[in-house]
C-alpha cells in the first residue's frame, strides 16, 4: 500500500528548534515503516485562494484548508493513503501510523491532573493534529466544506478554530465513519507542565503516549524544546 506521510511549515519566522525535532522525529517513523515523507516549507500556501491571502487570515486558517489541498494532490499521484502531521507531534513509537486503512483522526482526549492520577474528561471532539486519509474523496469533502465556508464567512477567529478546524472534522468524521488512532494524546495544561517540569512518572505510568499534540504554540520556544526531550525520554 503506498503511503505517504505530509507536513507543512511556511517559512513566515524560522522553525523553532522545538517543532523541527518534531518533525523530524515524524520523518523517521516513516522512513523506518517504508513510507514516503514529504515536508512543505515555502509554498504550502501558495495554492491559496486571493481571498485567504490577506493578512487577516491566520496560518491556523491557512494550514487547515492546506493540508486537505495537498491531501488530494497526493492522491491523486497515485498514493493509497495519506497520513498528516501536525509540526508540533512528535512520535516516540512508529507503530501509531500502523492502522487499518480507514478514515483516522486524533479523538482530543483532554486529561487533567487530579492529586497523583489523570482524569479523563469526556470530549467527543476531532483534532487534525494526526490525520490518516484512506480515500480521495475525503479530503475532497473536508477541503470543499471548508472552501464553502471560507467564502461565505467574513470572521477569521471563527473560519480559524471552528468552520475550518474541529467543529468542521467532528461533523465530517461522523458523516464518513471515523476510527481513532490510538496512543495519540492531547497536552492538555497539566500536561504540558508535566513535560516541561520533567515530572512526568503519573504520565509515563498511567497513558505511555506514542506520539502527542505537545501545543508548542502555547508555550516558549525553550519550554517547547525541553517537552519534546522529555516527551521523547519517557
Amino acid at each position: 500500500m503506498k503511503t505517504i506521510i505530509f507536513q507543512g511549515w511556511e517559512p513566515i519566522k524560522p522553525v523553532p528548534l522545538g517543532a523541527k525535532l518534531c518533525m523530524d522525529s515524524v520523518e523517521l517513523a516513516a522512513k523506518e515503516l517504508g513510507f514516503d515523507y514529504h515536508l512543505y516549507g515555502k509554498g504550502f500556501f501558495n495554492h491559496s485562494f486571493e481571498f485567504m491571502k490577506e493578512d487577516s487570515w491566520s496560518v491556523l486558517a491557512r494550514a487547515s484548508y492546506s493540508r486537505n489541498y495537498w491531501a488530494i494532490k497526493f492522491f491523486e499521484q497515485g498514493y493509497d493513503r495519506d497520513i498528516w502531521v501536525d509540526s508540533d507531534v512528535p512520535v516516540r513509537d512508529k507503530s501509531v501510523f500502523e492502522v487499518k486503512n480507514t478514515l483516522h483522526a486524533t479523538l482530543e482526549q483532554q486529561y487533567y491532573l487530579d492529586g497523583d492520577r489523570l482524569v479523563r474528561r469526556p470530549s467527543d471532539l476531532v483534532t487534525n493534529s494526526v490525520l490518516n486519509y484512506s480515500s480521495i474523496d475525503q479530503p475532497k469533502m473536508f477541503f470543499q466544506a471548508q472552501v464553502e465556508k471560507a467564502r461565505n464567512i467574513g470572521k477569521e477567529e471563527y473560519i480559524a478554530k471552528t468552520s475550518l478546524g474541529t467543529d468542521l472534522y467532528t461533523c465530517l468524521c461522523s458523516y464518513f465513519g471515523c476510527d481513532y488512532f490510538e496512543g495519540v494524546y492531547f497536552a492538555t495544561k497539566d500536561i504540558r507542565e508535566m513535560l516541561i517540569s520533567g515530572n512526568t512518572e503519573v504520565l509515563k505510568s498511567q497513558l505511555m503516549p506514542k506520539a502527542i499534540n505537545i501545543c508548542g504554540s502555547l508555550m516558549s520556544d525553550k519550554d517547547f524544546l525541553t517537552a519534546f526531550h522529555n516527551f521523547m525520554e519517557l
